[in-house]
């Protein structure tokens, strides 16, 4: 009788594929990440991969389909754009407020990042008036100076060759700084502690 028991979870799963597919339809003429199986979708490609392989299958996948395209991270299906007009109506349109699964895993569900709709609202309408083009024009000189001082400390270390290299780190700690020196007009550099502030910050991303 082991093949009826066979036969039966063979149809199970096959109505499972099904559901899951007729839930998702309004993404059915998207263009997909290939190859694909049922239920366990495009997540092997990815699975057990290194963070720099994980952003660059994302990559040439972007790169690969002209607006936008559906990675199946199991039964769920994930949307992924780098179309300016489809990002502006996504961020725009009230429908698209909620924040998915993922930030879960952030652990700030009191935050502006990971906040649900009614919370983001109230915190974003306090900060619209720190926003406004003449504060943020006042802060180009600041972004000048640490884009600067980041180009510089790249060009001391750039390998010969034409060989690439991960700049994420560089990146990490310009940001900081903007950050800190836009909100609290401190000047991260002259504070002790600011490699290990940044490798919590890598670490905890």
């Amino acid at each position: 009788m082991w093949w009826l028991s066979l036969l039966l979870v063979g149809a199970f799963l096959c109505c499972v594929h099904c559901w899951i597919l007729r839930a998702n339809r309004f993404a059915r003429n998207i263009p997909a990440v290939k190859p694909y199986v049922p239920l366990i979708g495009n997540v092997f490609k990815v699975l057990g991969t290194s963070r720099k392989h994980f952003f660059s299958t994302l990559l040439d996948d972007g790169l690969r389909f002209e607006k936008w395209y559906k990675f199946w991270l199991g039964p769920i299906v994930i949307l992924f754009t780098s179309h300016p007009d489809i990002v502006q109506a996504v961020l725009t349109h009230p429908d698209c407020l909620k924040k998915p699964f993922m930030y879960d895993f952030f652990n700030l569900s009191n935050g502006i990042i990971a906040a649900p709709p009614h919370v983001w609202k109230s915190q974003r309408k306090v900060l619209n008036s720190a926003f406004n083009v003449r504060i943020l024009n006042s802060f180009i000189p600041i972004f000048v100076e640490y884009s600067r001082l980041m180009s510089e400390n790249l060009s001391k270390i750039i390998p010969d060759g034409g060989q690439s290299m991960y700049i994420y780190p560089f990146i990490s700690k310009c940001t900081l700084e903007m950050v800190c020196a836009t909100t609290i007009g401190c000047d991260l550099l002259e504070q002790p502690g600011k490699e290990e502030i940044v490798k919590c910050i890598e670490r905890y991303v």
